[in-house]
């Protein structure tokens, strides 16, 4: 299991990328299967969103890009204030994706 955490922190993915079989045993056993660098949603176990189908996926990463498009506007009114053009374009790219779905 140690081997298995390590090469998934590594790669940076989950045991379950390359073997279903120890994230399995992993989760059994309560260890982490999910390496930190991997997902970002320490709240949100990230098994749960990968049991959603494709077109929930993309709802939830449209509410998500809209919750932060509110927040980053709510920057904007503080006083100097300029967001970087990589985000701009970032959103625009991830948008462009969720209504193809």
């Amino acid at each position: 299991m140690k081997a298995a955490k390590g090469f998934a922190r590594g790669l940076g993915c989950l045991i379950a990328d390359f073997s279903p079989r120890l994230a399995a045993e992993a989760n059994s056993a309560g260890q982490l299967a999910v390496p930190a660098s991997a997902w970002p949603f320490e709240a949100v176990p990230r098994e749960l969103f990968e049991a959603l189908t494709e077109r929930e996926k993309g709802q939830v990463e449209a509410a998500m890009l809209q919750a932060i498009s509110d927040i980053l506007n709510r920057k904007r009114q503080l006083p100097g204030y300029a967001p970087s053009e990589s985000i701009s374009s970032q959103s625009r790219n991830q948008r462009r994706r969720a209504n193809d779905r």
